[in-house]
């Protein structure tokens, strides 16, 4: 760290993808910029990771991603320089990409990041923190050119690849590829359907597999999603409506 500033030191050598993924940890956690020189050499001589990534560089990415809005510079400088594409290669596709619905303030890759952000007061609600980062950064990962829609179910399974490369395990992958899948449907089911309708409570159920934790993470997407999105996307209104179907079912 110097004049507030993440920076390699002369003798660390920046191909290695574990100092970039432990530099943007330290910028995160710090609440520091990443040298623009160090990044700029991160993305030059950075290295694509193997697959699976090493645990060492997991647990790098959970720590920045764990960051809050502190993430959001940390992750921006990293994805400008070409880090991010190199770790993540289904990351490509959607960077920059606009947002056709009008509540999002942001395009489909800052959006991602915003989620992470909005997620950290979450983190100690769930018992699975780090399934819940992920879910987060990758659920709009499937909005595609013709795609529309069904963004959700097309990147469902983009998101189990992506989260496999990194290290997850076939279950963790799974749960991060139903919390992609059904990231919409609480709030769908929560603001368009009647709650004493017993088809509504069966089919959130069934989404979550009658799982109290799943319906917990789920929960914590559906709202830092909304967070993310834009004001006229969380309301008192809406959160009360998806909190009362959340704990309705969960009861």
């Amino acid at each position: 760290i110097s004049s507030g500033e993440v920076g390699l030191g002369r003798a660390t050598s920046a191909s290695d993808p574990l100092v970039g993924l432990r530099a943007g940890a330290l910028a995160g956690q710090r609440g520091l910029i990443l040298s623009p020189v160090t990044a700029e050499n991160l993305g030059k001589q950075g290295q694509a990771l193997p697959t699976p990534w090493p645990q060492a560089c997991r647990d790098a990415l959970l720590d920045m991603l764990s960051t809050g809005p502190n993430v959001v510079p940390v992750w921006e400088a990293l994805d400008l320089a070409g880090c991010i594409s190199k770790w993540i290669p289904s990351w490509g596709p959607i960077r920059a990409r606009p947002q056709h619905n009008p509540v999002h303030r942001h395009t489909v890759d800052r959006h991602l990041v915003q989620t992470v952000a909005e997620a950290q007061p979450h983190l100690t609600r769930v018992d699975r923190p780090d399934i819940l980062l992920l879910a987060c950064l990758f659920h709009d990962i499937g909005k595609l050119p013709g795609v529309g829609v069904h963004h959700a179910a097309r990147g469902a399974p983009i998101a189990r690849e992506a989260v496999e490369a990194i290290g997850l395990s076939q279950s963790d992958a799974e749960l991060v590829e139903r919390l992609v899948r059904h990231h919409l449907t609480l709030a769908g089911l929560a603001t368009k359907r009647d709650h004493a309708d017993p088809a509504t409570l069966n089919a959130l159920v069934e989404a979550v597999q009658g799982r109290a934790d799943i319906l917990a993470l789920l929960r914590c997407l559906t709202e830092a999603d909304a967070r993310a999105a834009g004001p006229a996307a969380w309301s008192p209104w809406r959160a009360q409506l998806i909190n009362s179907l959340a704990d309705h079912t969960d009861g």
